[in-house]
């Protein structure tokens, strides 16, 4: 079975803090992208490509496009390219940047509920303090994602849980049928040496399956997570859902300043 490349080269899936960063990484962008669809009238500030739907949707429809959307793209590619930018040229390996992008992250999260506890009330949509309020949350999670791109030897989708959705089903499936049947299926009339290598590729996929939702299931579990809290919090606490994201995301990027990246997790030039 084919899996995502998030499972290659993750040997060791039982660290703790190889599962447990990017569990809490999808928890925040999950958090964040429900408190700005719900608070910022159906922007999407993780999964910056939603945004995209919404503006052809408007073009479809024939409404004026939103602008807040329109800007929540090019802020999003305006800040991951700065970043990379500054990564490639640094003298440093691209893995010691990882703290400095959690910090960054926070500060922009914190900017971010700043804004939206001041705004007025009811922020209209396409009005000042929603664009500023968005521009802040984008740049948040554009700072993630570089995160994850430029300083994790494998870099996990913790805002877009489509791939993760079905890399770990197949691997579910996988590991069904491991359960299911003591061995690999029966070659029927192959020769000896072509049964013994497709035994061996059996097990070698079934390794795998097992391997891909080690990595799978803390995305998962953490953006679902996020997505419900963020919801509920929208819900009950309004604006102020914001200091959620923020609070854990400092609690990581002190962890992370205090411990570093673990070993399996780093990228190097």
């Amino acid at each position: 079975m084919t899996h995502t490349d998030v499972a290659r080269g993750r040997r060791d899936v039982g660290d703790l803090g190889a599962t447990a960063i990017p569990l809490v990484l999808s928890f925040i962008a999950g958090m964040a992208d429900v408190t700005s669809f719900v608070l910022l009238n159906g922007l999407f500030a993780a999964h910056v490509t939603g945004n995209l739907v919404v503006l052809a949707a408007d073009l479809a429809a024939h409404r004026p496009m939103r602008a807040t959307a329109l800007i929540a793209v090019v802020v999003f590619i305006a800040v991951t390219a700065v970043l990379a930018a500054l990564v490639d040229r640094s003298r440093r390996s691209p893995y010691q940047w990882a703290s400095t992008f959690m910090w960054l992250q926070f500060a922009l999260l914190a900017a971010t509920a700043g804004a939206a506890v001041l705004a007025p009330p009811t922020v209209r949509a396409g009005s000042g303090p929603e664009v500023v309020i968005a521009v802040l949350a984008v740049a948040s999670m554009a700072c993630q994602n570089a995160l994850l791109h430029l300083t994790f030897a494998r870099a996990p989708s913790t805002a877009v849980m489509t791939g993760n959705i079905v890399a770990s089903t197949v691997a579910v499936v996988g590991m069904a049928l491991m359960w299911l049947q003591a061995g690999p299926p029966s070659a029927g009339s192959r020769r000896e040496d072509r049964s013994a290598e497709a035994a061996s590729r059996w097990a070698s996929d079934r390794a795998a399956d097992r391997e891909a939702w080690l990595v799978l299931w803390p995305l998962l579990l953490g953006f679902a997570a996020g997505c419900g809290l963020g919801a509920l919090a929208s819900d009950l606490v309004g604006r102020w859902a914001w200091t959620v994201p923020v609070l854990v995301s400092g609690i990581l990027a002190t962890v992370l300043s205090v411990r570093g990246l673990p070993d399996v997790l780093r990228r190097v030039r």
